[in-house]
């Protein structure tokens, strides 16, 4: 699947990756579809989804300072403080009509695991968005592409849309004075499933 370069923020860039496809698997429950905003911080992109008409969101974070900020921010139904990792959420499985992980999965800070637990709590036809720094997915060794290539392999999910978000910085001009082309260490993939079997 070909990916395009986008050069809106990838908060803004990965909702509205999220919404057309949440659209395309609901299209007549988008105030009502159940969603896991997962890595919360302080509620941007649960903002951001609200002023689409969304509002049936939880927040999952491992912050307690940003737990409480989401709290008081109003904009959640309920709130998780835990990590991401296998079976870590008590959540049933298929809890959630679909999952974004906007500002991104880093792998020096979350475990492949939670893979698992993004495909056990998204129900079959759900949907599961996430971003990740491009430069290390495409590394031959990344264990998330790995287990995203295994879920694919697997018939757990299908990769369903992906593009690349370009964050802003100085350019670098060659001696030529023509801008470099090369894709610089900040672009981030934004990679969006759908659930195929959670179990």
């Amino acid at each position: 699947m070909g990916t395009r370069v986008l050069q809106s923020p990838k908060l803004c860039r990965c909702t509205e990756y999220f919404d057309a496809a949440v659209l395309d698997a609901f299209p007549k429950k988008r105030t009502s579809v159940r969603i896991l905003d997962a890595g919360a911080g302080q509620g941007s992109t649960a903002s951001y989804l609200r002023s689409l008409g969304y509002n049936n969101i939880d927040a999952l974070t491992v912050s307690k300072e940003r737990l409480d900020r989401a709290e008081a921010s109003g904009l959640y139904r309920n709130l998780l403080y835990t990590a991401l990792k296998a079976e870590s959420t008590l959540c049933a499985t298929g809890a959630f009509d679909a999952m974004i992980c906007a500002d991104g999965v880093f792998p020096d800070e979350v475990d492949p695991d939670a893979m698992d637990e993004m495909l056990r709590l998204v129900k079959p036809g759900g949907i599961v968005c996430f971003t990740m720094n491009a430069a290390q997915f495409d590394s031959a060794h990344n264990s998330f592409r790995l287990k995203c290539e295994d879920f694919i392999s697997k018939r757990k999910w299908k990769l369903i849309s992906q593009g690349i978000t370009s964050q802003p910085q100085d350019s670098e001009k060659d001696n030529n004075n023509h801008q470099c082309a090369e894709r610089n260490s900040s672009d981030s993939y934004v990679l969006v499933f759908v659930v195929i079997d959670n179990y």
